[in-house]
């Protein structure tokens, strides 16, 4: 679940302090043989390492994120995945002397991670998945310590849903 694990790696990468952040994202993915998907959606975190990923296109899904579990929800599919965090990456804990460059490369579980910083807030960030594909993850418009409602990152899985645990 690496996506999560990104965004609160580069905050804490750059030192950003906050209760809460709210983003729109696009994530590409490029593959080896150049064909290109293109995600976009919002996400949202706290500081006490909930987050809600919602991807909008090309097609509807939410992440929803714990300390130690994720649940996807998949309404084209009818179903909901359920897995626990193997490792709880104590992130904020992870690097948090403050960060001066405005790019900075980490390694996490093998993979390069490529993070940009603007303004003192996460605005890209680009690695090798498994299968080789480039993905870049921007983020535009991100607001930092704004009001979310506790009950944001409170999952509601609809009673027809097939619910898979990993």
């Amino acid at each position: 679940m690496r996506i999560f694990w990104l965004l609160m790696m580069a905050l804490s990468l750059h030192g950003a302090t906050f209760e809460t952040l709210s983003s729109r994202f696009t994530q590409t993915v490029v593959s080896p043989e150049g064909t290109t998907l293109t995600y976009t959606g919002s996400v949202h975190a706290n500081a006490k390492d909930q987050a809600l990923w919602v991807y909008e296109t090309p097609v509807e899904k939410k992440i929803y994120f714990s300390k130690t579990e994720v649940l996807i929800l998949e309404p084209d599919l009818e179903q909901a995945i359920t897995a626990s965090l193997k490792q709880a990456h104590n992130l904020m804990g992870f690097l948090q002397e403050e960060q001066t460059q405005e790019t900075r490369i980490v390694v996490h579980e093998g993979v390069e991670y490529t993070v940009a910083f603007e303004q003192g807030l996460p605005a890209t960030i680009t690695y090798k998945d498994g299968l080789e594909n480039k993905v870049t993850v921007t983020f535009s418009g991100t607001e930092l310590n704004v009001a979310l409602p506790i009950d944001l990152f409170i999952p509601s899985i609809p009673r027809h849903f097939d619910i898979i645990h990993q």
